[in-house]
């Protein structure tokens, strides 16, 4: 490998660290859990404790022997913290629990010339950049300038967006059960996006 290389290298890790793999540790460890996430509780050696909850509206979970709890606004190793803290108070010695997040309440869609388009979990204050690296990143035949967001501007007649998805009998097509109206807007790398929204890169023609 000549000195010209290794130099090219030694310049891009750094890089690849800040831009990519940091940010990417940090989304996940600061996810706050949201109204009508599912979590799953796991107490080790205790699975007659170990629960899969869903996140009331109030924000609150039911766990055994403990109760209600309210989690909303919180990550899931604070969750751990508070479980594990009065699980400690006379029920269990030295607990050992693991939260996480099991459904997301909402989600973001990433599609077109990014390596791993797909679904993924929606975060309060998430920009374009930050989706796109969940995604994987850009490819090299990305076209980071002309990034676009499908954007749901409307549900008609419908507000429940969970009916929706859940009922099959609903045809989100039919505009008398519920159509969605998106608008195609054009964005930079630090907008931010919102629940549902699909983000679109295309495809740079050389």
């Amino acid at each position: 490998m000549s000195r010209y290389l290794k130099s090219i290298i030694r310049k891009i890790i750094p890089l690849i660290l800040i831009f990519v793999i940091i940010p990417l540790i940090a989304w996940s460890q600061d996810y706050l859990i949201q109204e009508r996430d599912k979590l799953k509780i796991q107490i080790y050696e205790h699975p007659d404790l170990s629960v899969s909850v869903r996140v009331s509206g109030d924000g609150l979970i039911t766990f055994p022997l403990l109760g209600q709890i309210k989690v909303v606004g919180l990550t899931e190793k604070q969750v751990e913290r508070i479980i594990t803290n009065q699980l400690s108070n006379g029920y269990i010695i030295n607990p050992q629990v693991t939260v996480l997040v099991e459904e997301y309440k909402d989600y973001i869609y990433i599609t077109g010339e990014v390596n791993k388009p797909g679904a993924y979990p929606y975060n309060e204050g998430m920009t374009v950049i930050k989706a796109i690296i969940l995604a994987g990143g850009m490819t090299k035949s990305a076209k980071s300038k002309k990034i676009k967001i499908m954007r749901n501007e409307e549900e008609i007649n419908n507000p429940n967006k969970d009916e929706v998805k859940n009922n099959p009998e609903v045809n989100i097509e039919d505009p008398q059960q519920g159509q969605k109206k998106f608008k195609t807007i054009k964005v930079n790398m630090e907008d931010l996006v919102k629940p549902d929204d699909i983000i679109i890169v295309p495809e740079r023609f050389f």
